[in-house]
């Protein structure tokens, strides 16, 4: 240790390396205070008795000290001699002088004795420690004891940050060390902050280069200089895909939004991963940027993806004690044709307790059984463009409090996609069905012509934690039969997403919708077209679509708009568990717009998330608040992913 008080570059760096644990499972390394399992003497072998005195609570090195030690590894594969059993001693010096050094321990001491005989770092005694040791072959356990004497921990006097380009760092990335404990990992994590806000602002390729440390054994500090090189600032550039057999690349390069105007940003990357993630057919994606610009100054960009399983069969099931059960399954081929189209058939089955037909839930009544059977097919990117093609069949039958419905529609349309998740799309749409409510039957035909658009910021489809959702749809449609002539449906609904805290775990949530139905008196309109509030996915604590205008004898109609307003505050507990009170406010009104000239409904609650990897599970509990005579006095739901 003769540089004490002079430049210590060589020696921080080794505690660097070895600041970080490596950790491992392996049955033959159970051990209890400090004491490897031994293995019974032997006359082939010298087996030991290790023990590491010195590191009682001493911020977790203990763990550290375990997991790297040879002596402790190897403890169930005893030496073959006294020497073997010297030299796995000797390599556990440096490892443990490097760890305690990187946890702020500079003047740490090991000391290491073998059968009695201590090792010193000159090789003294090694030979009479290994000759000691063999006395214990075939009668007893090598004693080994490992004696740490950590030391004071230093701390930080200084840390200087210089940019090769002159260019200033932000002292808040790395200010906070002065006068902290002397820790590498502290250190590796400002670097990483350092390189991060570089690598935020445009430069691909920064590096650092390795740090410079003077300890100070005298005042038991650690000055530092950290050299960042920045490198250039650059846009992105050629974005180069590469495919496997039976993908076409067209696809891929038509879910890419990026342009040459963009800065080279982490998350510039991780939009193209996200938006290249969103085609069924792929299954992992790589964006990486190449290890040199091209000769224009942009940054080349490599993605690859891996292609999903072809078919999928998969399901859902669903439950509420006021909208009953519900099973949902399907199949889907994710690469129908090598363009990434998708086919996919399902049904969906579920029993409402009560329905037009049948009000009460004493017995089980298959008038309140509603379905439906569907195929739908998209067709991303035609011709290599933003433009998808999408088909949609079904037939439904539908039982609620207010009707009982049959149908069947076709839908073709053609979206076009902005970005990511902003899109328009336009369609063609043809049903014919036959309606039973409090009018008597009806039986109709539409022809329509569906418009829709999408605007999403969120962070996150299931488990959004910032950002907003926009979404609208507009149809004017011909009918025939029993209804009116024209018909105009529009609907529009916003929620917002925003995180209270830095680490986001209080997330306020909102959401607010609205509906307008033009088409004529309220009886020339199809019920299955009419506006109806209540659910899970409206104001919960009353029966699915159980909210609107009703006639003289208290029998569900239905509106012609809609309101609709929810709160949550989304708490996140644990890891996994959350905790969600929320307020519900919505129905429907007889007028073509909403009026609020009946009061809106109030549905108050509390849920429970348990957040795994592809989303919460979530289960709702809901009282309403003005409970009228036949309605539930509470309601709960279970479904995957957030209500809104």
């Amino acid at each position: 240790m003769g540089w004490r008080g002079v430049r210590g570059t060589a020696a921080f760096l080794l505690a660097l390396v070895f600041a970080m644990p490596v950790h491992a499972f392996d049955l033959g390394r159970l051990f209890s205070g400090g004491a490897a399992a031994p293995v019974a003497p032997s006359p082939e072998s010298l087996p030991y008795q290790l023990r590491i005195e010195g590191l009682a609570g001493e911020d977790g090195i203990e763990e550290a000290i375990d997991e790297n030690s040879v002596l402790k590894r190897l403890a169930s594969e005893p030496p073959v001699d006294g020497l073997d059993l010297v030299r796995r001693a000797e390599a556990d010096v440096p490892k443990f002088i490097d760890l305690l050094w990187g946890q702020g321990y500079y003047a740490a001491k090991v000391v290491i004795e073998v059968a009695g005989q201590r090792l010193s770092a000159d090789g003294n005694g090694q030979w009479l420690a290994a000759k000691a040791a063999e006395r214990f072959k075939a009668s007893a356990l090598v004693p080994v004891r490992v004696i740490i004497e950590s030391g004071p921990r230093y701390a930080f006097s200084r840390v200087e940050v210089v940019a090769a380009t002159g260019e200033t760092v932000p002292a808040h990335l790395y200010d906070q060390l002065a006068g902290a404990p002397a820790q590498s990992p502290a250190l590796v994590a400002a670097a990483g902050r350092i390189s991060a806000y570089f690598r935020q602002n445009g430069h691909p390729y920064v590096s650092m280069d390795d740090p410079e440390a003077v300890i100070d054994h005298r005042s038991r500090s650690v000055a530092v200089t950290l050299e960042v090189k920045p490198g250039p600032r650059a846009r992105l550039g050629v974005v180069h895909v590469e495919v496997p057999e039976g993908i076409d690349a067209g696809v891929i390069r038509s879910h890419i939004y990026s342009d040459n105007d963009l800065m080279f940003s982490p998350e510039r990357l991780a939009d193209i991963r996200r938006s290249v993630g969103r085609i069924e057919a792929v299954g992992s994606v790589r964006v990486l940027p190449r290890t040199k610009l091209d000769p224009d100054g942009t940054v080349p960009i490599d993605v690859q993806v891996t292609e999903r399983p072809r078919h999928v069969l998969g399901g859902t099931v669903r439950y509420s004690n006021v909208d009953g059960p519900g099973l949902s399954l399907y199949w889907a081929d994710r690469n129908l044709f090598g363009g990434a189209e998708r086919l996919r058939l399902g049904g969906d089955l579920f029993y409402l307790p009560s329905s037009f037909s049948r009000n009460g839930n004493s017995r089980f009544d298959t008038n309140n059984i509603g379905g439906r059977l569907e195929a739908s097919f998209l067709k991303p990117a035609l011709y290599a463009s933003r433009v998808d093609f999408l088909a949609n069949a079904m037939v439904d039958r539908t039982a609620t409090e207010a009707y009982v419905s049959r149908l069947a529609n076709i839908t073709t349309g053609l979206r076009y996609r902005f970005a990511d998740k902003t899109w328009v799309q336009a369609g063609l749409m043809g049903e014919a069905g036959q309606v039973y409510d409090v009018f008597g039957r009806q039986n109709y035909r539409l022809l329509g012509l569906p418009l829709s658009g999408n605007l999403d910021t969120t962070d996150n489809e299931l488990d959004p934690t910032r950002g907003f959702r926009l979404s609208g749809s507009l149809m004017p449609a011909l009918g025939f039969g029993d209804i009116g002539h024209t018909l105009v449906v529009g609907k529009m609904q916003a929620s917002a997403y925003q995180a209270l805290d830095e680490d986001q775990r209080v997330i306020i949530a909102g959401r607010v919708a609205v509906g307008s139905i033009s088409g004529g008196a309220i009886d020339r309109i199809p019920a299955n077209w009419r506006f109806f509030a209540g659910g899970g996915g409206s104001v919960r604590g009353y029966e699915y679509r159980s909210l609107g205008p009703r006639d003289g004898y208290q029998r569900l109609v239905g509106g012609r708009s809609l309101f609709e307003a929810s709160l949550e505050a989304r708490f996140r507990v644990t890891e996994t568990i959350g905790i969600v009170p929320f307020v519900d406010a919505g129905t429907a009104f007889e007028s073509t717009v909403p009026t609020f000239d009946r009061p809106l409904r109030w549905g108050v609650g509390l849920g429970l998330r348990y957040h795994t990897a592809i989303g919460p599970i979530r289960f709702d509990v809901a009282v309403p608040l003005d409970r009228q005579r036949g309605e539930q006095p509470v309601a709960f739901y279970i479904s995957l992913g957030q209500a809104f």
